[in-house]
């Protein structure tokens, strides 16, 4: 973590732009596809319109936008050749871009950081990971973290409800209606959370959670009647 922390701070502290001033006149993803071939390419170079494609996704995606993006990329292709790793600056990107598949169909995801994803993708390629290699920890990591903020939420509202059933046995109406609210909440948010890989969360379903939200919509009906609110 220690480590990531400092390969973000590096990020942070490179002023934005760096391709500013090089091919000026270039358009941005030009701009990249030159330096992705070391040497000049025409506009109408095959990598040009890929780096079009991967700058509008990626700036989709994550939080940065496409000049951003593309100076964070190009730092962290200049990072890794100071540690002797020589890394194509289109599969970087494209690298990077697979991360997030899921979260860019689903627009109720908060935006990650393209720095964060790039400062642990160098620090894996540093470590000796390859490029497939160091992808594939990343894709591992972010999967079992989707896992957990979806249980940790899905466990919120349980909790919540469990509030509500000991309301119900005391007879109070209205700590068992708050409760219900409460965990309505939370199911809310476990509805977005856990809308990932279907194969990675088999034991909590959409499915599972809208049914249990329309029983305590329900529920929520007759105690907030009963409570008289």
């Amino acid at each position: 973590m220690l480590r990531h922390s400092i390969l973000s701070v590096l990020f942070i502290i490179v002023p934005l732009g760096v391709l500013n001033t090089a091919y000026a006149n270039d358009s941005l993803e030009h701009k990249l596809a030159i330096i992705n071939a070391g040497g000049y390419v025409s506009k109408d170079h095959v990598t040009v319109l890929q780096f079009r494609v991967l700058l509008d996704k990626l700036s989709s995606t994550y939080r940065e936008n496409r000049q951003q993006v593309a100076d964070i990329s190009v730092k962290t292709q200049e990072l890794l050749k100071e540690k002797g790793v020589k890394e194509n600056l289109l599969n970087i990107m494209e690298g990077l871009n697979q991360l997030f598949a899921v979260k860019a169909e689903n627009k109720k995801f908060p935006n990650p950081e393209y720095s964060d994803s790039a400062a642990a993708y160098a620090m894996l390629r540093r470590e000796g990971k390859s490029h497939s290699e160091a992808i594939r920890e990343l894709q591992s990591v972010l999967k079992l973290a989707v896992v957990a903020d979806c249980v940790t939420t899905y466990g919120k509202a349980v909790v919540a409800i469990e509030d509500g059933v000991r309301s119900v046995q005391k007879g109070d109406a209205c700590g068992a209606a708050n409760g219900i609210e409460i965990a309505l909440n939370w199911l809310g948010t476990a509805e977005i959370k856990c809308a990932g890989d279907p194969d990675t969360l088999k034991d909590i379903s959409t499915k599972d959670i809208s049914t249990l939200r329309s029983q305590l919509i329900l529920a929520l009906a007759k105690y907030v009647k009963l409570c008289g609110h």
